[in-house]
């Protein structure tokens, strides 16, 4: 049977802990701490295990449960990397490779077996190590639930994004008013989501259908008040039956932009300068195009980022 060797990491220095966790165990999961010098531990694996289950059987190793989104139960946000050399940047796994040799680009790692680590590794598509794993936990304050800051970071971004394309919308103040009021409740109540794992795609279940201020409230959790405002974050208005339906003007056109954005983000772990340039080459399209290239631009500027990133390495 495989055995997969579990490296555990902090994602900084000042990271603090929302589950229980040894003194001693946390010193040597610094982000400057050697491989070898890790905790570590043995996780056995078949071929079809996938990564998420072998994450969740290291950290009951590591001796906390790691219960994504949950730190009531001892959870945590985490991301994992695959070990490609003792002075080399750890990889994340988005690609995997079937039987008759087709190559899918950013699947969703959790979702990915053993077996298909190892094949993809084994056909040269992957250069990480599918028996060295290192499972670099968050802490929630960095993250605020799954998904959530790259749309907090896409909101920021968003007033220069615009002026970058010369804000040739209705007006560049009320696309960005709309989406940092939008932000200012994100930040308020992504403790509350977080314990409850609450994930971008609930958002998107949650407005995928016409509801009332009080629905959609009941089903986010949140006060009336701060539905409205998220709600119109998300290009939505109240109709003649008091409920919330999609706006059809450029404006709103650009914050479902934003949104949609954050999910492909999610998906890829874009973040920083990169998730900054996705927008703008979005954004500087012709508008009727925007939505149909979106994960098209979001999937280059991946690949350019990390094949970069590998040059780099190389030199």
């Amino acid at each position: 049977m495989p055995v997969v060797e579990v490296a555990m990491a902090v994602s900084h220095e000042d990271f603090e802990p929302q589950f229980d966790v040894a003194a001693e165990l946390l010193e040597r999961s610094q982000p400057d701490v050697a491989w070898s010098d890790r905790p570590r531990v043995l996780v056995e694996v078949q071929d079809s295990t996938r990564l998420q289950e072998i994450l969740r059987r290291a950290g009951n190793a590591f001796g906390f449960n790691p219960v994504l989104g949950d730190p009531a139960d001892g959870g945590f946000s985490y991301i994992c990397k695959f070990y490609t050399g003792d002075d080399a940047e750890p990889e994340y796994f988005n690609t995997v490779i079937d039987r008759q040799g087709v190559i899918t680009n950013y699947v969703d790692p959790m979702k990915a077996t053993y077996g298909q680590i190892a094949a993809a590794a084994e056909a040269g598509v992957f250069v990480g190590d599918p028996a060295r794993l290192l499972l670099l936990v968050d802490d929630q304050q960095q993250w605020g639930g799954n998904g959530f800051v790259f749309w907090e970071n896409l909101i920021k971004n968003l007033p220069d994004a615009l002026l970058y394309i010369g804000g040739v919308y209705g007006g560049v103040r009320a696309v960005t008013d709309a989406a940092l009021a939008g932000l200012r409740v994100i930040r308020k109540v992504r403790e509350k989501w977080y314990k409850r794992g609450v994930h971008l795609s609930d958002i998107k279940r949650v407005v995928a259908r016409p509801r009332t201020t009080k629905e959609a409230a009941e089903l986010l959790g949140i006060s009336k008040s701060d539905t409205e405002k998220l709600l119109r974050a998300l290009a939505l208005e109240p109709s003649n039956d008091a409920r919330w339906r999609p706006r059809t003007d450029v404006d709103a056109e650009v914050l479902r932009l934003i949104f949609d954005s954050a999910e492909q983000a999610s998906e890829m772990y874009l973040d920083g300068d990169t998730l900054r340039d996705a927008l703008k080459q979005v954004l500087a399209l012709p508008p009727e195009e925007r939505l149909n290239q979106l994960a098209n631009i979001f999937a280059s500027v991946a690949e350019e980022t990390w094949s970069s990133s590998g040059e780099e390495e190389a030199l």
